[in-house]
């Protein structure tokens, strides 16, 4: 594969997606999901028929695609802790639990994580 001959930088690292500070590096995280699940707790009656139910919140998750600024930028660990206000909820803190390195040509160097929201609260 050739290197281009001029780069116009038109299309520079933090292209769309949402800055995100993590261990004092900034990422832009791209492609996220935001999985917010229930438990249910079924409640039988005497011989095992159904009787109610209650629905209470599971732990929330988050995944995504980090893009990375330069070769010289760390990458995420597991553990390290961010902050969001991309949703309605306010500012929220994740936990990173797992960290994977897709490889692609021609592309920007990026690692796919997913975390856990922490109970953590934001003043």
């Amino acid at each position: 594969m050739s290197s281009p001959s001029y780069n116009d930088s038109n299309v520079p690292f933090a292209t769309g997606g949402v800055l995100c500070v993590i261990n004092s590096g900034s990422y832009v995280l791209e492609d996220f999901t935001i999985t917010r699940p229930s438990k249910t707790i079924e409640r039988p009656d005497e011989i095992g028929g159904p009787n109610g139910f209650v629905v209470v919140k599971g732990q929330p998750s988050c995944t995504g695609v980090l893009q990375i600024a330069t070769s010289s930028t760390a990458r995420p660990l597991l553990g390290q802790t961010f902050t969001s206000t991309w949703t309605q909820s306010g500012t929220e803190v994740w936990a990173i639990n797992s960290v994977s390195e897709p490889y692609r040509i021609g592309d920007y160097y990026k690692v796919t994580i997913s975390a856990l929201q922490t109970k953590a609260t934001i003043s």
